[in-house]
């Protein structure tokens, strides 16, 4: 529809060639809306005048109405072809700076989760690490602890058999100095062969056991010290 509006427009215009007459070469005196709109009223009239003697392509017209065009605005052909080889570079340029920068976004991201997991691997080695040490120690103060019991059970047992000791030793009807009055009186009296020799065993016996707590309150005395 809107192509026969353009026709319809076209053919009344055409009927006012005060308004709207052919270029002249001051165009600045004349209105640019006004005379585009006539390019593009001649353009379409013309097209669709072949289409509908059955035409399918239009592309002298088409040349025709971009020549009047870039007349019209003063186009400079080879600044244009300028223009569009700049853009066609820029456009390389950018293109190639977009994928060097998204590559190297990449590399980035898959250096540091390389640097992640090596942290990862020295923080698990390191753990295992502490928790073999945490055992060994729990190991040694477990052995240490039950030798400490020992030893502790070990010193009651030696304080409790010096205490008997001490008791016995008090108990003890001779002593050292009875025994050497005993000898004394063994050497002065030699008629009374039955009772010295009594007591003499006696005080024997009793130094025999005196001997043996010694040995005994010493070896406790070192246990102790230990």
């Amino acid at each position: 529809m809107w192509l026969i509006d353009n026709v319809k427009i076209k053919w009344s215009l055409s009927k006012q060639e005060l308004l709207f007459s052919d270029f002249c070469e001051d165009t600045d005196n004349i209105e640019e809306g006004a005379e585009y709109n006539k390019l593009f009223l001649d353009y379409t009239a013309e097209t669709y005048s072949k289409f509908m003697q059955g035409e399918d392509s239009f592309e002298d017209e088409e040349e025709l109405f971009l020549s009047k065009l870039k007349k019209l605005y003063n186009v400079d052909e080879a600044l244009l072809s300028s223009m569009e080889e700049k853009q066609r570079i820029l456009s390389e340029e950018m293109e190639r700076l977009e994928k060097e920068s998204h590559t190297d976004r990449l590399m980035t991201k898959r250096m540091e989760r390389m640097k992640l997991q090596t942290d990862l691997k020295q923080l698990q080695s390191y753990r295992s690490s502490l928790d073999s040490f945490k055992a060994n120690l729990e190991n040694k103060v477990s052995e240490l602890t039950n030798e400490l019991e020992n030893t502790v059970s070990h010193l009651e047992s030696l304080k409790h058999e010096r205490d008997a000791l001490q008791v016995q030793l008090q108990n003890q009807k001779f002593t050292p100095a009875d025994c050497g009055e005993d000898q004394q009186r063994e050497e002065g009296t030699p008629a009374d062969h039955h009772q010295p020799q009594q007591v003499s065993g006696r005080c024997r016996t009793a130094q025999v056991e005196r001997g043996d707590r010694s040995g005994q309150s010493q070896g406790e005395g070192g246990a102790e010290a230990v």
